[in-house]
């Protein structure tokens, strides 16, 4: 007996759940800019192009992250009242 073959998170890609995953944990928490990136990926034998890297995370976000936001906004925009943290942080 056999688990099926996980479906790939993005049609007509090689980059797997994990590896997509690394890219932005590395991108946005890390701060790794995507031609350093590039080049660790080189390293270990893989090539992918910051340009494959820069489409996943657009991708990403346009089919996953983008409808979790609508669906926010639209129970958010039901309630009567909203409160909201404006502290400001510096970027």
């Amino acid at each position: 007996m056999k688990a099926p073959i996980p479906k790939a998170p993005l049609a007509h890609s090689f980059g797997s759940a994990s590896i997509i995953a690394h890219t932005i944990h590395q991108k946005f928490n890390l701060k790794v800019p995507n031609y350093r990136q590039e080049e660790d990926w080189a390293k270990m034998g893989l090539p992918i192009t910051r340009k494959e890297i820069s489409n996943w995370h657009i991708k990403t976000s346009q089919y996953y992250l983008e409808p979790l936001y609508n669906l926010l906004r639209e129970r958010l925009l039901t309630q009567p009242l909203l409160h909201a943290d404006e502290t400001s942080y510096r970027v």
